[in-house]
């Protein structure tokens, strides 16, 4: 399966730099502003942070809608390439991974808004978003001397050879402010963007209304959940009971909303299945597969991967945040772990000697046992529900297997 999933994957790679130039042209047609130089730059980074990452919700759209009509393995009838044209042999496919590139453009919009939340001014070990754009804001008004730079320090890079080396020093405190809001305004403009190429894909199908409802309902849970998130430094450390319930409400709807529960029902009704069933089981399948891969992700934070995430350890320990593991480690550590716990997360600010002793903690309370024993509990869940839309469904044991194989991404086999 894995070649197969890579073959979607080039694909997908191939079309998202396609679709917001479909999206970039039709808007800036007949738009002469004097300030079109520096929205083309806001194009060009919406496509710069769009490159990478493992297209994990746009194979899952592909996979469920390719397994639900048991034509997975007959998709592939021509050579992969980046000619629109050459998919139109199979049309399933190709709105299939229209909707895939959607959902991807959707969520680097909402990965620039996280990095701007978080402060966060590297994305993939290169410049986030809005530090590019502050710099390039900077050049734009001689706030920046460009010789100083670097001769690889250009205004947007266009592929990851081209990033530049931004460092925060390099732009003035209104570069910086007015990066942040070009950063804003780029994450509202994929999520717009997104949307577009959704509606665009499944135009004049009768399943056009679902999907589209689909996806504004996706978009509508990220943003409750990412409140929510933002809420979590109030909760009271003395009660672990709320902490995890609002880690739960956080994972349903910022985490499993669109990382595997909008994925599976877009796929879904791609196939053609009636509303009332695609979200059935886009929330049977994706929710438990959903809640695993974030308790997985902030297993990440505290212990080293393999393969590595290149996600520094320590980040949600350094923000104080209110997580399943801190729960946990409050309600079943002894009064020492405790203590150290609220001696550390009352802190204005944490450093690397706190994460040691609190990752420490986790691991000493129980506490990462505890997730792990979840994981496996909801990773088998999600497997009884895969085999129960199997016979729902009436699809074939191979492409049940095919869509197993497909959530099996989403949670690395140590934690299994």
């Amino acid at each position: 399966m894995d070649s197969v999933f890579e073959k979607w994957r080039r694909f997908v790679d191939a079309r998202i730099p396609q679709v917001l130039d479909d999206c970039y042209q039709e808007w800036s047609e007949g738009v002469q502003a004097p300030s079109m130089p520096l929205m083309d730059v806001v194009q060009k980074q919406a496509k710069t942070s769009s490159m990478g990452g493992k297209r994990l919700r746009a194979l899952l759209v592909i996979a469920s809608a390719l397994a639900t009509m048991d034509c997975w393995n007959r998709w592939d009838t021509t050579e992969v390439s980046a000619d629109r044209a050459g998919l139109d042999i199979v049309p399933l496919f190709s709105r299939a991974l229209d909707v895939a590139c959607a959902v991807e453009i959707f969520q680097t919009g909402a990965l620039v808004h996280d990095d701007i939340i978080d402060g966060s001014d590297l994305r993939r070990n290169a410049p986030a978003a809005h530090t590019a754009l502050a710099s390039a804001f900077g050049r734009f008004h001689g706030h920046v001397d460009a010789s100083n730079l670097g001769a690889r320090n250009t205004v947007s890079p266009a592929s990851p050879d081209d990033v530049a080396e931004i460092t925060p020093t390099i732009v003035s405190t209104t570069d910086r402010i007015m990066g942040n809001s070009l950063g804003i305004m780029l994450g509202d403009y994929l999520a717009s963007a997104s949307l577009i190429a959704a509606s665009a894909a499944v135009s004049g199908r009768p399943e056009a209304p679902a999907v589209v409802n689909t996806f504004l309902a996706m978009q509508r849970d990220v943003e409750i959940g990412q409140v929510l998130d933002l809420a979590d430094s109030s909760l009271r450390l003395d009660d672990p009971a709320a902490i995890v319930e609002n880690c739960r409400l956080v994972f349903n709807y910022k985490t499993a909303s669109y990382t595997t529960v909008a994925p599976l029902r877009l796929g879904f009704l791609l196939a053609g299945i009636d509303t009332p069933r695609a979200w059935k089981w886009g929330e049977r399948i994706g929710v438990p597969a959903g809640i695993a891969f974030q308790l997985s992700d902030d297993l990440s934070d505290i212990l080293p991967q393999n393969p590595p995430t290149g996600k520094p350890l320590g980040g949600d320990i350094l923000n104080g945040k209110r997580s399943v593991l801190l729960a946990d480690a409050l309600e079943h550590g002894s009064e020492t772990t405790r203590r150290l716990l609220y001696e550390t997360y009352t802190k204005a600010e944490r450093n690397q000697d706190d994460i040691r002793r609190v990752t420490d903690a986790f691991v000493s309370s129980g506490a990462v046992n505890t997730s792990l024993a979840r994981i496996r509990r909801l990773w088998d869940e999600t497997r009884e529900q895969i085999n129960a839309w199997q016979r729902e469904m009436g699809v074939s044991a191979q492409s049940a297997h095919v869509l197993e194989a497909m959530m099996v991404l989403f949670v690395p086999e140590h934690d299994r």
